[in-house]
């Protein structure tokens, strides 16, 4: 299991936390003899265990933890 620890992550649709508007989050804990995960919720604040079922990562971030696109964003607005 990779390093997941400060990844972004949207919960699965299936799962409660979505439907009620808490989609997205921060991985706070990660397990690799469990592959469980704390999920450090963004509009709620609450803290979800979860299975690698019940999220999946954004992919928005690249290696060092900016968006894909922040240099792109940063030139345009200078």
């Amino acid at each position: 299991m990779a390093p997941l620890i400060g990844k972004r992550v949207e919960m699965h649709p299936a799962t409660d936390d979505w439907m009620k508007g808490d989609r997205y989050g921060t991985i706070v804990r990660s397990s690799s003899k469990t592959k469980r995960v704390v999920i450090l919720l963004d509009k709620s604040g609450k803290r979800r265990i979860a299975d690698e079922r019940d999220y999946v990562l954004t992919g928005d971030e690249e290696e060092d933890g900016w968006p894909a696109d922040a240099d792109q964003i940063i030139k345009h607005e200078e």
